[in-house]
């Protein structure tokens, strides 16, 4: 038999999904919500066999970030290397983003960190720019013109209070583009 509206069998699997879902729940079949970190500690096991097949001093960067990736997909595709209770669908993505993730963050270099020194995250502190830098073009005083108009115009100490840098060491980090001009303008 041939159907004849695609929409409607569409709509119908949708319908169908939602109400097999919410009668299970109700029924107190227990429906996971919250993402599980499930492969976090076997992804740490693994670095093991990494270290043993590429030496004890690899690093997760961008020329060996290939061969990681590779090990780890042909040791996942195994279903035999996932745990039974996480061969579900929905599980078994959890398990391998969870465990892919440990690998990479095990594996990643770090920063030495030198006695009563402290290191910080350098995403954290261009985020917290960026942010400052937002409430400085909010109480600017020049409207509706674009940023670099804006900041050639500004003050250098307002600057340095508002955004936290100074005006030359903001135009060295706009050099390497880290804060995208096109996207502060769309903001003024």
């Amino acid at each position: 038999m041939q159907r004849l509206c695609p929409k409607y069998d569409a709509e119908l699997k949708i319908t169908n999904y939602k109400n097999g879902f919410k009668q299970g729940f109700k029924a107190g079949i227990n429906a996971p919500i919250k993402r599980l970190q499930c492969g976090a500690e076997d992804g740490l096991a693994f670095v093991k066999k990494i270290r043993e097949k590429f030496g004890s001093g690899i690093l997760y960067t961008d020329e060996t970030k290939t061969d990681i990736e590779n090990l780890v997909r042909s040791y996942l595709n195994n279903i035999d290397n996932i745990p039974e209770k996480y061969r579900g669908v929905l599980y078994k993505k959890w398990y391998y983003d969870s465990f892919r993730r440990a690998v990479i963050k095990e594996l990643k270099p770090k920063v030495p960190v030198e006695k009563g020194k402290s290191v910080e995250d350098a995403d954290n502190v261009f985020k917290h720019i960026l942010a400052r830098l937002f409430e400085f073009l909010f109480i600017s005083v020049y409207r509706e013109t674009t940023f670099a108009d804006i900041f050639s115009n500004a003050d250098p100490n307002v600057f340095l209070e508002a955004v936290g840098i100074s005006k030359k060491q903001f135009e060295v980090l706009n050099k390497y583009h880290i804060f995208q001009e096109d996207v502060l303008n769309n903001d003024i």
